[in-house]
């Protein structure tokens, strides 16, 4: 009976470890097969355009390699850390906007959907874009300003106030309290000062004369205004469409725009560049736009108006005020803007010969609104932010390449 109830005991403690010596154990699924097919290759990032450096006046890093997904959604990339946003993919080039920080030593590393591995490039740098310029206050309203040929700027300040910074970069007084408020300064022939103060003539103002010598009456109201290569002014305002004064101080209109407004004049490359805005009533008009007309002759003649920029169409501004613009050298166009309603978006339109429209700061690196933007006589750009006070100022950005002649200066 004894052996009996021992054989019963035991047999299953056999067979459990029959079981176990007689079945092969094969262990957890592997989390990843690295030969598993359909596995994404690898991304591989052999070079940066801008090359080593982004420059101040670059506003767009390319990344260029291999095994990148030409979905935008679908590459991660992060600089140093930080997020940025895919602006163009393709399969073996990525494009950013610059980021709103600068540094060296900076990493780059790009994370593609389905693959596992990730893309590092380094070391990058990114440079600051440029710095507070001309020592003004919050207190300095800056309506106009310009460079002579030497380099100093002239500002004008609600206040009646023109002041000078020499390259050196801090201002000195000028002229103070005898003049009036204007809305556009040029250097002209000289080195003297032209003013518009929203009536029908320009002011030239020096030290000798700082009241302004008012030219002879011009056929129309002036609010802005530039040079061309042969000393022709072309004026622009609320009345008498595009203006030539000639340097013997005759004057004419050479193209009706009526019902529209001229806020802004600038001469590019043998053409009249002007951004205007329609205060009549008919319908089907453009309510604000870019346009341009070739000069024909040496005392300022033009051709036809040829339409450059519907404002309608520029994407995201549309619902901004244009204020001011100027060249690069080689042709694009920076627009100036308030922002919008809330201020709140990218303040500087680029604009290319193709007609390839962008933000040229993105990412909230520029504060709206910018109300003028000049070229210095070298790579530096110079803008007057004019928000509140705490933000209002003067900043030099570093382009690293030459804005268009202002002819102005240069007579």
């Amino acid at each position: 009976m004894l052996a009996k109830n021992i054989f019963k005991n035991v047999m299953p403690v056999i067979f459990i470890l029959a079981t176990i010596i007689g079945c092969e154990y094969e262990g957890p699924t592997e989390v990843w097969d690295p030969d598993q097919p359909g596995k994404i290759p690898a991304p591989v990032i052999t070079s940066v355009i801008p090359e080593n450096v982004a420059a101040a006046g670059i506003n767009e890093i390319k990344l260029v390699g291999q095994n990148f997904s030409p979905t935008p959604a679908e590459n991660l990339i992060y600089v140093s850390g930080v997020k940025v946003p895919v602006k163009t993919a393709s399969n073996n080039e990525l494009a950013i906007y610059r980021p709103n920080f600068y540094g060296e030593n900076l990493t780059i590393k790009l994370v593609v959907k389905g693959a596992l591995e990730v893309a590092e490039y380094s070391p990058y740098a990114i440079e600051r874009i440029g710095d507070d310029y001309g020592s003004f206050s919050s207190q300095d309203l800056i309506k106009a300003f310009d460079f002579d040929a030497e380099g100093n700027l002239f500002a004008y300040v609600a206040g009646k106030i023109i002041y000078k910074v020499p390259p050196e970069g801090v201002k000195t007084l000028y002229i103070s309290n005898s003049l009036r408020t204007t809305d556009d300064l040029k250097v002209g022939p000289g080195g003297v000062l032209y003013l518009s103060r929203n009536t029908n003539g320009l002011y030239k103002v020096s030290l000798e004369n700082p009241g302004g010598v008012k030219t002879p009456s011009l056929p129309g109201t002036v609010n802005k205004f530039d040079f061309d290569e042969k000393g022709n002014i072309f004026c622009g305002g609320s009345s008498g469409g595009l203006i030539v004064l000639n340097p013997d101080e005759s004057s004419r209109s050479v193209f009706p725009f009526p019902n529209y407004e001229i806020l802004a004049v600038r001469i590019f490359n043998g053409f009249v560049y002007y951004v205007a805005e329609y205060d009549g009533k008919a319908e089907g008009v453009i309510p604000m736009g870019i346009w341009r007309n070739k000069i024909t002759s040496d005392d300022g003649e033009v051709a036809e108006q040829e339409l450059v920029l519907d404002w309608t169409t520029s994407g995201i501004f549309a619902e901004t005020q244009p204020l001011d613009f100027t060249f690069a050298a080689d042709g694009v166009m920076l627009i100036a803007t308030d922002g919008g309603e809330e201020n709140l978006l990218d303040p500087i339109l680029m604009l290319s010969p193709d007609g390839k429209m962008d933000p040229f700061y993105p990412n909230g690196i520029l504060t709206a609104p910018v109300e003028k933007i000049v070229w210095g006589n070298g790579e530096n750009l110079y803008l007057f932010c004019s928000g509140s006070m705490a933000n209002r100022k003067v900043l030099q950005l570093k382009m690293s390449r030459p804005g268009a002649p202002y002819y102005g200066r240069l007579l």
